[in-house]
């Protein structure tokens, strides 16, 4: 292991002080963001993802979510199956027209879920953060949107409070 210099610690201090501190300030802010771009029919999808098992349910489940812009605690069965599915969607491998409408339904599985993953009372069922964060900046880089502060205060929230 390399240690550092007095000058090195010196200079991270002091680009350090210019950097501006990163708060939570809503960690919602994401999901009011995603939530915005769907329609029904991305709704719908969403919630047949299971097969098509329980889709009114899982519908009505995410119809609050996007209505209210928060989540019930715990996030039950009914919709949390159909967004773990979703968030493996690969809008990559799909035709153009397609791409955008997936890209913008798992950006919304994923920040659903990450949001969960901070509440105590999903404890046990936070597996694949890692992988949930990862799909989630595919799906907003492959959608170009603007949102890296909303996506850091949503980290900042969420990092203290993962198991």
């Amino acid at each position: 292991m390399t240690s550092l210099s007095q000058a090195q610690i010196a200079e991270f201090q002091s680009i350090a002080k210019r950097v501006p501190p990163i708060s939570p300030s809503d960690p919602t802010s994401l999901l009011k963001t995603v939530a915005g771009l769907l329609d029904e029919g991305d709704l719908r999808i969403i919630a047949g993802a299971d097969y098509g098992n329980d889709t009114e349910e899982h519908l009505a489940r995410l119809i609050d979510i996007v209505r209210l812009y928060e989540l019930p605690s715990p996030l039950q069965w009914h919709p949390r199956e159909v967004l773990e599915l979703t968030r493996w969607s690969e809008p990559q491998q799909q035709d153009p027209g397609m791409a955008a409408r997936i890209s913008r339904q798992c950006a919304f599985a994923c920040t659903v879920l990450l949001l969960s993953y901070g509440d105590a009372r999903n404890a046990g069922a936070s597996y694949g953060s890692n992988q949930t964060l990862i799909n989630l900046l595919g799906s907003l880089e492959a959608l170009g949107l603007g949102v890296e502060d909303d996506v850091l205060s949503l980290l900042s929230w969420l990092i203290p409070r993962l198991p």
